[in-house]
């Protein structure tokens, strides 16, 4: 089934162009997702997948989020909730990200936070579940080199991680990965309680 309607929000003009392309009838706004009501008015589904560790006060977000929905309408999280590897490289990215992310106030692994969560005002959670999902190796090691290649200009990456970390994990996530690299994502579906 096709939306009649696609929209999607990012603080980014870079990151929305590169979606404009790749989904050409897709309704884009420069937007901080932190912040109500949202351009596009109320809406029947909300979809946020590994936004809430990025954010401070996950809890407020989603609460605002509800706001967002027509009545019945649904919302659903897709976040981490653990990473696993056996990979010394990836393992070494993943805890300069932790600790990244942590200097932020946001959390790598915020799915056990959400889980116990309680459900915001005006929403019903319909399922909370964790699905595991492998990924392969090189993948994740191309993702997370990436990922570094943007914290060389980050100021607050560079002073958590250091300069020489950075290099040298670039260097080591460059070589070859053994893995495996398994997420456990939590997925939580809520709805909008229907007006009295």
């Amino acid at each position: 089934m096709c939306p009649s309607r696609l929209a999607g929000l990012d603080q980014s003009a870079a990151f929305l162009g590169r979606a404009r392309r790749r989904v050409p009838a897709a309704e884009l706004h420069v937007h901080d997702v932190t912040r109500c009501p949202f351009p596009t008015g109320p809406a029947e589904v909300l979809f946020a997948r590994f936004l809430l560790s990025h954010l401070r006060h996950p809890g407020r977000v989603v609460a605002g989020w509800a706001t967002q929905l027509v009545p019945g309408g649904l919302l659903l999280l897709d976040e981490v909730e653990w990473v696993r590897t056996g990979d010394r490289a990836l393992a070494a990215y993943l805890r300069a990200l932790a600790a990244v992310l942590e200097a932020r106030g946001h959390r790598l692994e915020v799915g056990p936070l959400l889980d116990g969560l309680p459900d915001p005002p005006g929403l019903r959670r319909r399922s909370s579940r964790v699905a595991v999902h492998p990924v392969d190796p090189a993948r994740a090691a191309a993702m997370f080199r990436d990922n570094l290649a943007v914290w060389r200009h980050d100021p607050q990456a560079r002073e958590v991680a250091g300069p020489a970390t950075i290099d040298a994990l670039a260097e080591s996530l460059a070589g070859p990965v053994a893995g495996p690299i398994t997420w456990g994502l939590r997925q939580i579906v809520y709805q909008r309680k229907e007006q009295a």
